[in-house]
C-alpha cells in the first residue's frame, strides 16, 4: 500500500507480523502508520516494524512509534524496530532515548519483504 510519501508492505508469518515501511515518515504520514500498526498486532506475537527503507523520519514519526509500540502491549505483543546502522531512524532512535523503551534491531542494509 502507497500512501503519499509512505509505503507499507505486510508480512505475516506464524506468530509474527512484520510491516516494511518507505519513505517518510512525518506529521503527514503517521496516523496512516499507526492505523497499519492498529490492524498488525499479532495478539500474543511479534510485531517488526521495519524501518529500514525510511529516508526520513521527524519527531511526530518517533511519537507514533512510541504510539505502535502501546498498541503492541495492549495486545500482549513483543514489537521490534529494524533500522539501517547510520540511516535517519537509527539516529532518532539514539538521539531520543527510544530504545530504552522498546526493542532495536540494527541492520547493514535494506531487508527483504
Amino acid at each position: 500500500m502507497t500512501f503519499g510519501q509512505l509505503k507499507i508492505d505486510r508480512d505475516d508469518t506464524p506468530g509474527t507480523t512484520t510491516l516494511v515501511v518507505g519513505g517518510e515518515v512525518d506529521l503527514a504520514t503517521v496516523d496512516t502508520l499507526v492505523e497499519a500498526v492498529e490492524g498488525a498486532v499479532p495478539a500474543g506475537g511479534t510485531l517488526v516494524l521495519d524501518l529500514v527503507g525510511v529516508e526520513f523520519m521527524d519527531s511526530a514519526g518517533v511519537a507514533a512509534v512510541n504510539r505502535c509500540r502501546r498498541l503492541a502491549v495492549a495486545g500482549d505483543a513483543r514489537m521490534i524496530v529494524r533500522c539501517r546502522e547510520g540511516g535517519p531512524v537509527a539516529q532518532l532512535v539514539a538521539w531520543t532515548g527510544l530504545d530504552t523503551v522498546v526493542d532495536v534491531e540494527i541492520v547493514d542494509g535494506p531487508t527483504a519483504a
